[in-house]
């Protein structure tokens, strides 16, 4: 075994780490947190944009939008609290003004005492990062609150899961996602276009149902090893560790803009992950299901 392909989230991939790093494999972890990849070189790697890339996404979104003023309600545990970390650098440089923000705890069944804080300092778009079923407990509660503020999902509410739950209330709310979710929308010219209708189509001919962007997460990170695996001088066959170093150093120097169906990829010696916001999506709801309104 010359290289992993997980975990699948983000507690789970940081605490891997000092053991992939003792035992010098190539890990490629499913999950976004900074923690995972930060303070230099190491053996493990992560193909789902950071936080900080998807918040970014958000923010460029809004401004473009007229959205000039900024809040952020977030689930207290690591998912919420990294990017409620960086809102404030974040938003500044997108030219935004912050008007608040509040967390929550991620067991919550009632956000509402949170959502009123923030809407007091009349924001135009309120940030939401967290999971389902918060993410829909969130938007039930904007609507109830009938707050004027428009609700931007994270990229934890991307899922049926949050228009099950959310009903009429999800649709009020954007989403920053990926494509992997509106295939149908993507234009042909757009670099991910194959690899997305492709997974897509495959995976609703084997399970029956739609793509997900945590199946399209997997699929991404093994697509990650096989690109590193043919384009990079690893014979899997040599002796253990030098397999292993292979297959990293070809991680490192062999995945340049490589299209996949979260994100493009590039690593280097020094980003072991996804960077910036090509390929990241905004979406929208519209008649139940999701619809692309940027990407």
């Amino acid at each position: 075994m010359i290289g992993v392909v997980g975990p699948s989230s983000s507690a789970e991939a940081v605490a891997l780490r000092p053991i992939a790093e003792s035992l010098k494999v190539p890990t490629m972890a499913i999950a976004a947190s900074n923690a995972i990849i930060a303070d230099g070189p190491s053996y493990m790697f992560e193909e789902f944009p950071a936080s900080v890339d998807s918040l970014t996404a958000q923010l460029a979104y809004a401004g473009a939008h007229g959205l000039e003023k900024v809040a952020m309600i977030y689930s207290d545990n690591g998912y919420g609290q990294e990017p409620a970390a960086a809102l404030d650098e974040l938003a500044e440089e997108q030219g935004l003004q912050v008007t608040g923000s509040a967390a929550f705890p991620p067991a919550a069944t009632d956000v509402t005492a949170q959502l009123s804080a923030v809407a007091a300092g009349d924001p135009d778009v309120i940030l939401v990062w967290a999971v389902n079923p918060a993410n829909a407990i969130v938007a039930k509660n904007a609507q109830a609150l009938s707050l004027d503020a428009v609700v931007f999902q994270a990229p934890g509410a991307a899922s049926a899961a949050y228009l099950q739950l959310g009903g009429a209330a999800a649709g009020s709310a954007l989403v920053q996602a990926s494509k992997v979710l509106v295939p149908d929308s993507i234009p042909e010219d757009d670099p991910q276009h194959d690899v997305v209708t492709g997974f897509a189509e495959a995976y609703q001919a084997e399970y029956g149902s739609p793509a997900s962007q945590f199946g399209g997460g997997a699929f991404d990170a093994a697509l990650l090893m096989a690109t590193a695996l043919e384009k990079g001088d690893v014979d899997p066959c040599a002796a253990l560790q030098t397999g292993r170093d292979a297959l990293h150093d070809a991680l490192q120097t062999n995945i340049e803009a490589v299209p996949g169906t979260i994100a493009v990829y590039t690593f280097d010696e020094d980003q072991h992950g996804p960077s910036g916001i090509e390929g990241l999506a905004v979406l929208e709801v519209q008649g139940g299901r999701f619809t692309l309104a940027s990407g």
